[in-house]
């Protein structure tokens, strides 16, 4: 009779029923945690980020092995063979020192690692130098705080609120888009995303539409049908940059991260799309920037860490002592909208970083403008006269109306406009409830001089050549303002008249 195969095995290696029960255990647990693996992503790539992490522990864990084997051999004889136990104790001290040297020369490399992968990135991006920027196509006039309140005005339902806002390109024009998310802790497991809220951004205008049809993989929702958990399903070794919606599709920018040495600097590592049916389709950057809404597929993230990392160009000697060159990313933080820009440009999105020298100054230093698509970086040097940056330009506009409330109103987000190679910057005015635009504000960054506006209209035209609008006359509560103001004025007059009378008849007497 033919012996089982199967059975033979089972008897040369020696596995009988009760030595199959922790083979079992460690199966099941390693299956559920491959299953769970998502959950895991952030210690996953914290070690594969850096490297030098994981090598760090692994020592530690190693020597204090070694230095535990032999502290129990070194008592084992301790008292039955004084030559042998001396031997552990050498043996002991060797594995402390190596353990010190370890540290201390790991340590260093570790904190050095942040600056090598940041002037790996620097080496390895590609700055283009330009000598005009690129020309505005379509102005944003709506802010992102304003885009909120409309977009919390089209539906009321108190199981539901808005996520994060993201600005596209979509049939030729732009705008917010808001996915509509459960809130709550319960909802979170149990509801998926209703659909997306758009708000156009090209007027300052409401208008607004809804996309209403329930998701199957989403924000902010759990577990299994989240988008992170789909996405590092698919890849382990990649972060999500950015998450928006354009052509009711979600879109998934991720970046990935080469290896140089002590560790990895990141990349851009291409798009999923996931229709709301949950289907998840992956492009490589090349793809993607050919498909119709390849737009703006570069991570913002990323465009802003490639210009961060400009400050390694010339060493970290240079960054710590003598700062030559040195830039500053100066956000203005009015609205919830930090730089980079994303502009619509003649020659397609990009986003804008305009930075100012390292130090105390409100002029800009250089402008960056990234492809949307490809990631291509230009770079524009201010030459001649400074030009004002975004946080000045907020106080031009002030200046410009002292006599506004501006704990009633506030500044929101500058918006660059570029034409006919000026740049400017499109500032609002928005009422505390950001119910609205109360006025659009255009800052001359060359002269820093500064136009108000009351309508899109008035600004679309001032760009084609138009003159600018005659001052608007003041409304009930700036008339109220100033009478107020005159009322002050008069009443310290009267204060210096009387002081003065009392101080003559005192001379007098």
């Amino acid at each position: 009779m033919r012996e089982n195969p199967l059975k033979a095995l089972m008897q040369r290696l020696d596995v009988s029923a009760g030595n199959w029960i922790p083979i079992a255990i460690i199966a099941i647990v390693a299956m559920l945690a491959y299953y769970v693996r998502p959950w895991f992503h952030g210690l996953v790539m914290a070690f594969y980020k850096s490297p030098l992490t994981l090598f760090l522990i692994v020592i530690i864990v190693v020597l204090f092995i070694v230095y535990t084997i032999i502290k129990a051999r070194a008592l084992e004889w301790q008292y039955k063979d004084t030559t042998r136990f001396k031997r552990y104790q050498t043996y002991l001290s060797l594995v402390m020192i190596i353990g010190i040297v370890a540290v201390v020369c790991i340590i260093p490399l570790y904190m050095y690692s942040g600056y090598y992968m940041d002037r790996s990135l620097y080496e390895n991006t590609n700055y283009i130098d330009i000598d005009a920027m690129p020309e505005t196509e379509t102005i944003r006039f709506l802010p992102l705080s304003i885009a909120q309140r409309y977009s919390l005005d089209v539906f009321a339902d108190p199981q539901y609120t808005l996520g994060d806002g993201d600005l596209v390109k979509e049939q030729g024009r732009l705008y917010w888009k808001f996915p509509i998310v459960p809130e709550g802790a319960l909802l979170y497991y149990t509801k998926k995303p209703q659909g997306v809220i758009s708000v156009a951004a090209d007027t300052s205008a409401k208008e607004t539409t809804a996309t209403m049809e329930e998701m199957d993989v989403g924000e902010d929702i759990g577990i299994t049908d989240n988008i992170s958990w789909r996405i590092y399903k698919e890849d382990m070794f990649c972060d999500i940059a950015d998450v928006y919606y354009q052509d009711d599709l979600v879109i998934v920018s991720v970046i990935k991260y080469k290896f140089k040495l002590i560790g990895r600097y990141p990349y851009f590592g291409g798009v999923y799309t996931i229709d709301f049916d949950g289907n998840v389709t992956h492009y490589s950057p090349e793809e993607a920037a050919e498909q119709p809404w390849g737009n703006r597929v570069y991570p913002e993230s990323l465009a802003r860490k490639q210009v961060e990392v400009v400050n390694t160009k010339n060493g970290l000697l240079n960054m710590w002592v003598y700062h030559e060159e040195m830039l500053e990313i100066q956000d203005v933080y009015s609205g919830g909208n930090q730089q980079p820009f994303m502009l619509d440009t003649d020659e397609g999105l990009v986003w804008m970083t305009a930075v100012e020298p390292r130090g105390k100054s409100y002029g800009l230093y250089k402008i960056f403008f990234q492809d949307a698509m490809t990631g291509d970086i230009y770079t524009y040097s201010i030459s001649g006269d400074s030009l004002t940056g975004p946080r000045y330009s907020v106080d031009y506009v002030k200046k410009t109306f002292p006599n506004f409330d501006w704990d009633s109103f506030f500044i929101s987000e500058p918006r660059p406009i570029i034409k006919e190679g000026t740049l400017y910057w499109l500032v609002s005015v928005v009422h505390a409830d950001s119910a609205g635009v109360t006025k659009q504000c255009v800052v001359n960054a060359k002269t820093s001089e500064v136009i108000a506006f009351d309508t899109d209209r008035q600004v679309r035209e001032f760009f084609k050549g138009g003159e600018p609008p005659p001052p608007t006359p003041p409304g009930d509560e700036a008339i109220e303002q100033i009478r107020q103001k005159i009322d002050e004025v008069e009443a310290l007059l009267d204060e210096l008249k009387s002081l003065l009378e009392q101080l003559e008849s005192g001379e007098n007497g």
